[in-house]
């Protein structure tokens, strides 16, 4: 049995799962670890963790061997590409303001502070994160530490950036309640987090990883947001990441009318992914044993897991990505190096899997671009197969 699930106990259990450290130079090097997926009665999703897996996996940012799951800014071209479109959406909120007083959470590096700082030029910019090292240069401050820190000046900011925080934290309302305390009452504070809505209703396992402890869906964000004392001013979703705008309470005017859906029970949740771990995993061994050429395109967390969960890792499939950076790497569960889809041999399999399911649009787009036809691109979540039609 890959994963059961205690519907009693509102628990999703996987016994083992293996814990991502990004791409490898070899094939076969991972460790796992238990992963368990809880239902609060809020109907938030959150992972159930030991202290001890809780202290090996958020003491990690601290280390100097700490590998990022996403690139930080400016490291890749991906990642430059990503950090300047939420520079560009970030002047579009301030509208010609310049905020002089800064504070960015979980930065990864100074990329961002860099870019913004020779645009907007503010007074200070601190940035707190166990991974940087410390030091003050004038504008740009780091801080090593984690957010909530009381190495943080003791004064309020114009603008504090949270991107792919909350996510990764224990106590998420006490990370929202001291932005709230630290915000001007004009201020602004901008947040990113996974939208989980589509992957766990649909059963994508690019959703589950130990690093994110929190799962949040569209209902659940808001009521957590209003709950730790802001205003929602824009709420907006692209490629299962929400971009949050948010004010203190009370200082808005207009608040956004926004219409979520119910939770997600973790009933439907255990539903998805019997489909994924069952059906989806049976027709793709067929497919192999009939002769067929399968690949998947995106080189994942999530497909790792799915390899190793099925044991199709073992198997003769390939694993095409758009990032040449990992072109010729290795997913830990996979026995075949990660090649670029524009090679030859792409257009050359019978199935193409998408496994990056946040950017399934765009995959498919290419793959047909390729001359993949749709019906030999397979979905690899809740959805309907040509192979079990």
């Amino acid at each position: 049995m890959t994963f059961s699930f205690l519907s009693h106990e509102k628990c999703l259990i996987f016994d083992e799962m293996p814990v991502w450290r990004g791409m490898q130079a070899r094939p076969g090097v991972y460790q796992t670890k238990p992963f368990q997926l809880f239902e609060e009665k809020t109907g938030l999703l959150v992972q159930n963790m030991s202290k001890e897996l809780a202290n090996e996996v958020i003491g990690r940012y601290s280390r100097e061997d700490y590998t990022f799951i996403t690139a930080p800014p400016g490291t890749t071209q991906w990642a430059k590409a990503n950090a300047l479109k939420k520079l560009n959406w970030l002047e579009q909120q301030i509208q010609g303001s310049s905020p002089e007083m800064v504070l960015e959470i979980g930065s990864g590096n100074t990329w961002f502070a860099e870019a913004f700082c020779e645009n907007f030029s503010p007074r200070k910019y601190i940035c707190v994160d166990p991974a940087l090292p410390s030091f003050d240069q004038g504008v740009i401050q780091t801080i090593s530490d984690y957010f909530p820190s009381s190495k943080t000046p003791d004064h309020c900011f114009d603008l504090i950036i949270a991107f792919n925080v909350l996510e990764h934290v224990a106590e998420p309302d006490k990370v929202l309640f001291e932005i709230s305390e630290r915000l001007n009452p004009s201020g602004i504070a901008i947040l990113t987090v996974p939208d989980c809505e589509r992957q766990l209703r649909e059963g994508d396992i690019n959703c589950f990883i130990h690093e994110h402890i929190t799962y949040y869906t569209g209902s659940t964000l808001y009521a957590a947001l209003k709950k730790c004392g802001f205003d929602v001013l824009k709420i907006n979703s692209r490629n299962d990441l929400f971009t949050v705008l948010i004010k203190k309470k009370g200082i808005s005017e207009g608040e956004i009318a926004k219409v979520f859906e119910s939770p997600i029970g973790i009933a439907t949740v255990a539903e998805s992914l019997n489909f994924l771990f069952d059906d989806m995993a049976t027709s793709l061994a067929e497919a192999l044993a009939s002769g067929a050429k399968v690949a998947f395109h995106g080189a994942t967390q999530g497909l790792n897991t799915f390899l190793h969960l099925t044991d199709l890792g073992k198997a003769d499939v390939s694993i095409f990505d758009g990032d040449e950076t990992k072109a010729g790497l290795y997913l830990p569960a996979c026995q075949k190096p990660v090649a670029h889809y524009l090679e030859e041999g792409y257009s050359k399999h019978d199935i193409i899997v998408v496994s990056a399911m946040s950017f399934c649009d765009a995959i498919t787009r290419d793959a047909g671009e390729r001359g993949i036809q749709p019906e030999q691109i397979w979905e690899m979540n809740f959805s309907t197969l040509p192979a079990i039609k």
